[in-house]
């Protein structure tokens, strides 16, 4: 049986592996930053442009209706004398109505008012 060959050369050590040490891991206490409820700043609402009114009197004797307002809005007197909160944009629209000539048609021929600016 051949004999077992010595070499010349030392038998090499196995290389530590990298970023591994021998040393026990140590647990670092985790240290989160202090969590503050956040504090809102007061809200203000915007401020609405302020919507001017007048006040307009039903000198019908029934009820009127006036649901073709520029702005969307509508209008009910209930019987003469009434008075209601109209926006100034549809006042010019509602005082169109009346009509202060005579018309000469089918025999009404006079003048006609539905309301009186109060």
């Amino acid at each position: 049986m051949p004999e077992p060959t010595t070499s010349s050369r030392p038998r090499r050590r196995p290389l530590p592996e990298l970023g591994v040490s021998e040393q026990a891991a140590t647990p670092v206490p985790e240290v989160k930053p202090e969590v503050l409820p956040a504090v809102a700043p007061p809200v203000k609402a915007p401020e609405a442009p302020a919507t001017r009114t007048a006040r307009l009197a039903s000198a019908w004797p029934g009820t009127l209706r006036v649901r073709s307002a520029p702005s969307g809005s509508m209008y009910e007197w209930r019987k003469a004398g009434d008075i209601v909160q109209v926006l100034e944009s549809d006042l010019a629209h509602l005082l169109a109505k009346n009509r202060n000539d005579a018309h000469g048609c089918c025999g009404s021929s006079g003048p006609r008012i539905y309301f009186v600016l109060v």
